[in-house]
């Protein structure tokens, strides 16, 4: 028989109360749940035991329903989320402003006993009783070795070498797990929702596990097509190897999960696409990126399907998934509310330099005076490469201003490689490239309007001999290079030295990209109604 010990009292109005007032009075926040656009309330809770009686400093845990401490390049634990470890007061108190509205796991611990239980912001009042711990065991299928995790909690178990796993000491009652396995560089995962009750121990036997291109679309409950349509963009050139943007409609941001796990891209032959799904500071989710092995030029026979709506689903959203260094990308930053690298094993920038709004999302905001820092990998000086930026430009400090400058021999008065801005005596700017090898003023220029959003972009391709600029997606000039590329020096990569404006996603690969590459970027991020139509 289980002992009641201790009760939960929760609710008030919009927000989550019992005892100790609650502000009636919602607020824009950038916490945890939610989109950008629902307002946020009052957190609070008293607890008492069975005579009423104040259950004091007791420790306690609140979390995102859906929260999970992720494995490297998954994007569990994503921007505007958030996490409170606390105590209660010496009334058995806790009052929290700021979070946003959705579901919230808490956990509060008292010796031997715990509760757990799943609480929504609408609810307005719960009852519930601490009571002794549960336990679970099963294998996974494949026998792979993997983790477990409590989501909900920072909780995690591995499993042992031939994927068994035993857990004793969890809090009773419904809870989400979250599986993950690898073996030889394949991922396989699992999520699942079960019961356990207290003092026992639920065996879960068989926990099957699947790759993303292993999963069965007919386990998701909705579905978009969206047409990739080249018929109107004047690009002509089959493009290969393609990151498309996808944003996403309000329709389907308000009805995913609050970690965006149930999202999926799939392409026209109903396979699994891989995908990042882009999230903003405040949570919002903005959109999602997926790599298409080719999209034909004046076509319209390509389109992705974006599927959603599965309460079991894992996430898969990873960034080396889509800017994959099999296909010779070295660096991609997306720069949303973060200075992070999409590319595997890539450096993030730091240094000062405030969000603003971008092409896509956020963008870093430059003043003429702060500069951002990435440090040397040694993978930003390939024989060949392809660079590309979006560039909003307002002024430049003195007469040269540097977009992105790739260091050498850690000298950052010499170039190896990179893309500036000049301003005339009359006012005008041009942008140009510059490589390692000439005089300070060889390389290409070309005219750059302010105020407005320009993509620029580079190529060096020591086969053809030529580096080559770019500006809208059309070539702006070429300069030549020696066909035996240089050995190659350290030297970090800087970003808007001297320069006035807002710069957005960067990148840079080890092969040579076409024209009509670059003006696919330049059409999916300005014209993006055109290109995705359902």
């Amino acid at each position: 028989m289980i002992r009641r010990r201790r009760k939960v009292l929760l609710g008030c109005a919009s927000a989550l109360l019992v005892g100790g007032g609650c502000s009636d009075t919602p607020r824009e926040s950038p916490l945890a749940g939610g989109s950008s656009t629902e307002t946020s309330n009052t957190l609070a809770a008293r607890f008492v035991d069975d005579d009423g009686r104040p259950v004091a400093h007791a420790a306690v845990s609140i979390r995102p329903a859906d929260w999970g401490r992720g494995e490297p390049g998954d994007s569990i634990s994503a921007q505007g989320r958030t996490r409170l470890d606390t105590t209660l007061g010496a009334d058995g108190s806790i009052r929290v402003v700021g979070f946003r509205p959705g579901r919230y796991a808490m956990e509060i611990r008292l010796g031997e006993l715990a509760l757990r239980r799943e609480l929504s912001t609408s609810e307005q009042e719960v009852l519930d009783t601490l009571v002794r711990t549960a336990g679970l065991a099963g294998v996974f299928q494949p026998r792979w070795a993997g983790v477990v995790r409590l989501l909900g909690t920072d909780l995690s178990i591995p499993t042992d070498s031939a994927g068994a796993f035993r857990w004793t000491d969890i809090s009773a009652g419904t809870v989400l797990l979250d599986f993950r396995a690898d073996s030889a560089g394949v991922v396989r995962k699992g999520r699942r929702r079960t019961f356990l009750p207290p003092r026992s121990l639920s065996d879960l036997g068989d926990v099957e596990l699947h790759t993303l291109r292993d999963e069965d679309p007919s386990d998701w409950r909705h579905r978009q097509v969206l047409v990739i349509d080249n018929t109107l963009t004047g690009i002509t050139r089959d493009v290969p190897d393609f990151p498309l943007w996808i944003p996403l409609p309000d329709s389907i941001r308000d009805q995913l999960r609050t970690d965006r796990s149930d999202l999926r891209v799939r392409d026209e032959h109903d396979s699994a696409r891989t995908f990042e799904i882009s999230t903003a500071r405040d949570g919002t989710v903005r959109g999602v990126w997926t790599r298409l092995a080719r999209i034909d030029g004046s076509s319209k026979e390509h389109f992705v399907s974006l599927l959603w709506g599965n309460e079991e689903a894992p996430i898969w959203s990873s960034g080396p998934s889509v800017f994959d260094l099999d296909f010779g990308w070295e660096g991609a930053w997306h720069f949303e509310g973060h200075d992070s690298c999409a590319v595997a094993a890539c450096s993030p920038f730091s240094g000062v330099a405030s969000f603003d709004s971008g092409i896509v999302g956020e963008a870093r905001r430059f003043e003429g005076t702060g500069s951002l820092v990435a440090r040397d990998a040694g993978r930003w000086e390939p024989s060949d490469f392809s660079l590309s930026l979006w560039v909003n430009l307002e002024d430049i400090a003195g007469s040269e201003a540097r977009l992105v400058w790739k260091d050498s021999d850690a000298q950052s008065a010499l170039p190896t490689w990179g893309l500036v801005v000049r301003k005339s005596s009359e006012g005008a700017f041009t942008v140009g490239l510059r490589t390692r090898g000439g005089h300070s003023d060889s390389g290409v220029f070309a005219p750059i309007l302010s105020r407005r959003w320009v993509q620029v972009a580079a190529t060096l391709d020591r086969q053809r001999g030529k580096a080559e600029l770019f500006v809208d997606g059309i070539s702006a000039g070429t300069y030549d290079v020696d066909a035996a590329a240089p050995a190659p020096r350290t030297g970090d990569l800087r970003l808007g030295e001297g320069f006035v404006g807002r710069l957005d996603e960067l990148r840079f690969a080890s092969v040579v990209r076409s024209a009509a590459w670059f003006d696919l970027e330049r059409v999916n991020f300005t014209a993006t109604r055109r290109l995705l139509h359902p």
